[in-house]
Formats: C-alpha cells, sequence, structure tokens
C-alpha cells in the first residue's frame, strides 16, 4: 500500500475527530451508554485531547496518513534541540495489522537515533501497542497508573552498561499529574471540585473516595488496569443530571467527567464517575 504523510489543515479536523471516535469508541462500550451521550462524550474528550496537545506541544507537527485520496491515520511528533516526542499516532482500525504503525515508527527511530535525540512516547496502560514499542526498543521510564512513559534505547546503549539505564521510575513520593487515574484522583480526597453542567448548573462537588473497580465474576478474564470509581458528594440543589460535567480541582485544569447520580440523602446529593479501562487477557 502506497502511504504518504501531508501536513494537516484545517480541512483535516473532522477527519481528525472521526479517527478519536474510532480509536476511543471501544473504551466506552462496557458503560452502556446511549448513541448520543456516547457521541457528546467523545466529542468533548476529542476536544479536551486538541487542546492539551496544543498547550503541551505547541510546535508539533500534525501529519496525515493518506493512501490515493483516503486519509487512513495520523502522526504527530514534537521535535526540539534535546528531544522527540511522538505525541500521537493513530491509524484507522479498518488498516490496523497492516504494519503502517510500525513502518512510521522505524523511520522516527532511525531519525532520532542519527540525531543522537531521545525519542519518548507515552502509552495508555493496557494498550496492545505496548508490545510493538517494546520490539523497537522502547523501554518504560515511569507511568501515572493511566499512562506508560517510554524512552527509545539502542542496543548500543543496553550492551555497553549491561541493561538499561532507565528502568522503571520510582513511585515512592513521585509527584502526581494532574489527569483520569485513580492516582490523581485519591490525592483529592476530602477536597472539593468546582463543578458545572452542561446545562449551566453550578455547584462544588466534594471527593469522598475512590475505589478501585472490581472484576466480574463471570465471563472472560480481565485484566483491571487502572479502573476504579470516583464518589462525589454535592448540594441537592442544584443536581447535576446523568451527563458530562466540567469539574476544576483547586489549582488545577478544568476535567471533563461523566457524572451518574446515585443517591439522594440528608446529606446531599452523591455522584459517581467509573473509569473502566479493563481489558481481556491475552
Amino acid at each position: 500500500m502506497n502511504i504518504v504523510l501531508k501536513l494537516a489543515t484545517p480541512e483535516d479536523q473532522v477527519f481528525l475527530a472521526d479517527l478519536y471516535n474510532d480509536v476511543r469508541s471501544v473504551d466506552f462500550v462496557s458503560l452502556g451508554l446511549p448513541e448520543p451521550t456516547l457521541a457528546q462524550l467523545l466529542a468533548m474528550q476529542f476536544q479536551a485531547q486538541q487542546i492539551g496537545y496544543a498547550t503541551q506541544f505547541p510546535h508539533a507537527v500534525d501529519q496525515i496518513l493518506w493512501t490515493g485520496t483516503t486519509r487512513i491515520g495520523r502522526m504527530l511528533v514534537n521535535e526540539s534541540e534535546s528531544e522527540i516526542w511522538l505525541v500521537d499516532i493513530a491509524i484507522l482500525s479498518a488498516y490496523r495489522g497492516q504494519g503502517l504503525g510500525g513502518h512510521f515508527l522505524q523511520e522516527l527511530c532511525v531519525r532520532a537515533t542519527a540525531a543522537q535525540l531521545p525519542l519518548r512516547l507515552s502509552v495508555r496502560f493496557n494498550n496492545p501497542a505496548q508490545r510493538l514499542y517494546e520490539r523497537l526498543g522502547f523501554v518504560r521510564t515511569g507511568g501515572d497508573g493511566m499512562y506508560i512513559a517510554m524512552e527509545l534505547h539502542t542496543q548500543k546503549s543496553i550492551d555497553e552498561t549491561g541493561r538499561s539505564q532507565f528502568a522503571f521510575a520510582a513511585t515512592e513520593g513521585e509527584r502526581v499529574e494532574q489527569g483520569f487515574t485513580g492516582a490523581y484522583f485519591r490525592t483529592l480526597i476530602g477536597r472539593r471540585m468546582k463543578g458545572q453542567s452542561l446545562d449551566g448548573a453550578v455547584a462544588d462537588l466534594l471527593v469522598e473516595d475512590v475505589k478501585g473497580l472490581p472484576l466480574p465474576k463471570s465471563g472472560p478474564e480481565l485484566d483491571s488496569g487502572d479502573s476504579f470509581v470516583v464518589y462525589f458528594r454535592g448540594p441537592l440543589t442544584p443536581a447535576f443530571p446523568d451527563a458530562c460535567a466540567n469539574l476544576t480541582p483547586e489549582h488545577g485544569e478544568a476535567m471533563t467527567i461523566f457524572l451518574v447520580p446515585i443517591e439522594r440523602d440528608a446529606q446531599g446529593m452523591k455522584y459517581e464517575a467509573v473509569f473502566n479501562r479493563m481489558v481481556p487477557r491475552t
């Protein structure tokens, strides 16, 4: 298949949104959301991703993978004088399994090695792409429970030291970055987040507890990954609906979270937000 890379243009935004939905919708299947709600959630998550990329990597080069007149993927790379970051690589499901991602990754590895620059990336926990990265020579250098940080190691550096010089980053005392992870939300227990629903309701929500999501008692064997439930407590009025809301922690950025009201009592309204990242064991 003849694949070429072309710089992304504003006309590619619709494709990028469709690509995001194609890649990420499987993560939300277990929630059983109605189609309109799922579409709304994916649209908000895509917008958050775009803003996050633009903020963290304002000079990244965004390229679209084309075969003929058809867009099939994207590759977003940020290169500086000190490092190369593979910010994102994604291919439509209909074109996966053909070695396309591996081909362009190998080219990037060659470029980084020739420039003597570290090549870094992060991958979601239990993403099958991690195995591809490992085959290409990437090793884990850290993580936050949701994402694994990896860096390319050449064979020469491994031979000289006899081992990977980075190995696994220590977690004890490590600063937990803001993100949709159990580790981060556990740092918020007992604290309040400013909440605003999509219909304009505004209220403070207390983070009451964070619990691991239990594995199902029947069905196929699953790896739980970073699966957890966050419990919030808010006032009786205004009450947030069963929908996405923007929650902002103190000294943090707004986070779009799907809230479900589960209990109403004298202490107020209780909500839960489920983060299910279970995948079948291989």
